[in-house]
């Protein structure tokens, strides 16, 4: 009996001593990993420590960076209508003055018509003279009545090359307002710059929340978005066809204002000027 309580003894400080032996192994095998690991935590703290500074300046740049994309955004917004605002002024400008021309086109033809009347008055003139030829005083009234209106005539003479000047003045007015149909695509790729602006001041801003840095209050950066084509370009081949079809309606507009809705009659454009 006692042999029995000796042995079950025996058995069970045996266990405890296994037990024991087998944590002490795993606290060994646990200070060896700390051991092996502690260099590397020790460069990771040292890297942090580098690196906290580092991104301190990297969050400041952020933030500097980020006030500053609303005002870059605006100043954007500001080229585009100054932009739009002289380039409406120029196409009135180019309006009036087109409108001018086709007045003053109206009072060269209308200059052509009385030079031509002169010049068939004149010859009535003549012929009046050599009609009466028992009567001199006649005679030399109607040839100096001839005379002054063959003066007239030349006096207008001087304006029959004004017309190419005005056709020619109108065509660069219309290649001025053909030009100017590249600010509309300047506009399109100053609204895609802004709208990118503003895409890369929200993630700048997003960043900066997960960095913890908190949002500092300032003006309101709600903009008005703009609709605008990212890949507008200005093609002049185009634009010419198209400015083709506007400048023959815009003529003729001009042409119905400057005669009180009356088409226009260019006469004697292929006649040749009387003598």
């Amino acid at each position: 009996m006692q042999e029995d309580t000796v042995r079950r003894e025996a058995a069970v400080t045996r266990q405890h001593l296994e037990l024991l032996l087998k944590r002490v192994a795993e606290v060994r095998a646990l200070f060896i990993l700390v051991e092996r690991i502690t260099p590397f935590v020790e460069d990771l703290v040292e890297f942090v420590y580098d690196v906290g500074p580092m991104l301190l300046n990297a969050s400041k740049a952020l933030r500097e960076t980020s006030l500053k994309m609303p005002k870059a955004s605006r100043q954007l917004d500001d080229v585009t209508h100054a932009t739009e605002v002289a380039t409406t002024q120029v196409l009135d400008r180019v309006d009036d003055i087109l409108h001018h021309l086709e007045v003053l086109r109206s009072a060269v033809d209308e200059w052509s018509r009385t030079r031509r009347s002169l010049a068939r008055a004149r010859r009535r003139a003549r012929r009046l003279a050599r009609q009466f030829p028992e009567n001199p005083a006649l005679q030399e009234e109607l040839e100096e009545i001839a005379s002054e209106l063959t003066r007239a005539a030349g006096s207008l003479r001087q304006w029959r090359n004004l017309d190419r000047v005005i056709e020619s003045s109108q065509e660069c007015s219309y290649e001025i307002m053909s030009a100017l149909q590249v600010q509309d695509i300047t506009a399109q790729q100053l609204a895609a710059a802004r709208d990118l602006i503003d895409k890369v001041h929200t993630r700048i801003e997003e960043l900066l929340r997960q960095l913890g840095d908190e949002e500092e209050e300032g003006e309101d950066r709600t903009q008005t978005r703009r609709s605008y084509d990212p890949d507008a370009k200005f093609d002049f081949s185009i634009s010419t066809m198209r400015q083709e079809h506007v400048d023959r309606l815009l003529e003729s507009l001009l042409r119905d204002r400057a005669y009180g809705g009356e088409p226009v009659v260019r006469e004697g454009a292929k006649t040749a000027d009387p003598a």
